[in-house]
């Protein structure tokens, strides 16, 4: 289903990260780091707070049910991938996000973390998100 290639380090709980450093380059961006991001706040400090949940990940820390408690959920989810495979998306219908409304086909930013083992969450750029039903599984019963 998801392709554990895709990321740069998978850890042996089955959680895979990205190192967005190497693929994003973040720091040459400047204009758009200074950016205001919906909701309050920069780029720049939506990117310290993802920076900071990696090195967490990193580290071992893994997010609690408590934890993503107040997280969108991402229902017949799939990913998508960019042109040359280098950075990827989720894209499904989206739940309780504050800003899209529920029920909405939408993409994600960019994925930087995964439960791969579980498929329970994946962390974007932006947040976290609780992972429904991939794309293409019904409901049992």
């Amino acid at each position: 289903m998801l392709n554990a290639r895709l990321f740069d380090r998978l850890m042996p709980d089955g959680v895979a990260l990205v190192d967005v450093e190497k693929r994003m380059h973040l720091d040459d961006h400047a204009d758009w780091l200074n950016r205001p991001v919906p909701g309050g706040g920069t780029q720049r400090e939506r990117i310290a707070t993802m920076r900071s949940d990696l090195e967490r990940l990193r580290q071992g820390w893994r997010p609690l049910p408590t934890d993503l408690e107040a997280a969108p959920i991402i229902d017949q989810w799939s990913v998508r991938l960019d042109g040359d495979e280098r950075l990827f998306a989720l894209c499904g219908f989206i739940r309780s996000h504050p800003r899209i409304g529920d029920g909405r086909f939408a993409t994600t930013s960019i994925i930087i973390a995964m439960d791969l083992r579980g498929l329970t969450w994946a962390r974007t750029v932006s947040r976290f998100y609780r992972l429904g039903r991939p794309h293409g599984v019904e409901n049992s019963g």
